[in-house]
């Protein structure tokens, strides 16, 4: 808490001033958390002063709430194109990130617990940086990097230069980044996210399931007996954790996309079938993305079914995108209209075909391929 509260201090993140007239405060508090290393052992503590960002009203204290981050589609053609030419990936930190970004909004915060200035104990805090958790600030701070270049001298400067600008932190080669973990295993880099797995299989109680062979029934997932959940809560938690664990699972991605169609009102039913997931997770824990030497082609391959939903008989589109010889682009979603056709369901196949042509592969690329087929 006092190296948080230094460093606050140190970036010149606040003044203490008089509260004006018809101004909103937002309060503040202290969150703990532990950081461990890719194979789960303890790394640190932390201790983060964090901002009521839910205490801000809109208009008032903000207004611009968009937050653009990397893609994972991006990280994975940054592996793929990495492998290929046989350059070095590095990976960095910013300490503090929150804590470079100039705010140009007038925000009042209470002093942090435990901090109170004695000599102003009714002044409030006017914010100069951002703090974590204002709303208004996911647009200033990025905080774990990628690097990587074709010439090793160049990546050096950037890194000297970005630690002049910021305190930076070198972690070094590649190995555990936003919950994936990086190994390098015969001239390829081989893409898993193990960890997180055991970490949502122990979090719903499941490490100890049998494991089953597939991620879902061949039954259909919908039952109007039923009942709904009293509280929707962990099956939305479920849900939402799965939807990452697709970042290096196409195989999940349809049974995913399944269990995503039932997030306003979850029955009992789709709980067991989202739990059936985890089972299949269990048996597969190894699995993951091996990016390899070959070829940097792009080939695309896509499939739909015809009215495969027995509620509303709308298709699903499938499209998986191979950089070479890895998936790096994968999908699987329900047609916004219906189709009378099984032909129809096929033309619709055209939008996710647009994921085989990133600006950043054009310039790349040997040749493009496309593969389409259906139940037809």
């Amino acid at each position: 808490m006092d190296s948080e509260f230094t460093s606050l201090k140190q970036q010149h993140t606040w003044s203490l001033v008089p509260l004006p007239p018809n101004k909103n405060v937002v309060g503040c508090k202290w969150v703990y958390k532990v950081k461990r290393n890719s194979d789960g052992n303890i790394a640190r503590f932390k201790a983060r002063l964090v901002a009521k960002g839910y205490l801000q009203q809109y208009g008032l204290d903000y207004a611009e709430t968009f937050s653009p981050v990397v893609k994972p589609t991006t990280v994975r053609i940054i592996l793929a194109v990495t492998v290929h030419f046989g350059w070095s990936l590095r990976q960095l930190d910013v300490s503090n990130a929150f804590l470079h970004g100039v705010l140009q909004e007038e925000v009042y915060m209470s002093q942090p617990p435990g901090y109170k200035d004695q000599s102003k104990p009714h002044h409030v805090c006017l914010l100069h940086k951002a703090i974590y958790d204002h709303v208004v600030y996911l647009l200033l701070y990025v905080d774990d990097i990628i690097i990587t270049g074709n010439h090793g001298a160049f990546v050096a400067e950037i890194i000297r230069q970005l630690g002049v600008a910021f305190a930076l932190k070198d972690i070094g080669p590649l190995s555990y980044f936003l919950g994936l973990q990086i190994e390098y295993i015969g001239g390829g880099v081989f893409v898993h996210q193990s960890k997180y797995a055991k970490d949502l299989l122990s979090k719903f109680h499941m490490l100890d399931c049998k494991p089953c062979s597939t991620p879902c029934a061949f039954a259909h997932s919908h039952a109007s007996d039923s009942p709904l959940l009293p509280d929707p809560t962990a099956y939305r938690s479920l849900v939402g954790a799965l939807q990452y664990l697709t970042f290096t699972r196409p195989d999940l991605s349809y049974a995913v996309q399944q269990a995503c169609q039932f997030m306003s009102k979850p029955c009992q039913h789709h709980l067991v079938a989202a739990k059936r997931i985890l089972r299949f997770l269990r048996g597969t824990l190894h699995l993951g993305i091996y990016f390899k030497l070959g070829p940097l082609s792009l080939s695309t391959y896509c499939d739909a079914d015809w009215a495969g939903d027995p509620l509303d008989r709308r298709s699903i589109i499938g499209t998986v995108v191979f950089l070479g010889n890895s998936p790096n682009t994968w999908s699987t979603k329900k047609q916004s209209v219906v189709s009378r056709l099984d032909q129809e369901a096929v033309l619709h196949l055209g939008p996710p075909l647009k994921l085989s042509t990133d600006p950043l592969l054009l310039p790349l690329l040997s040749c493009i391929s496309y593969v389409c087929s259906s139940k037809t």
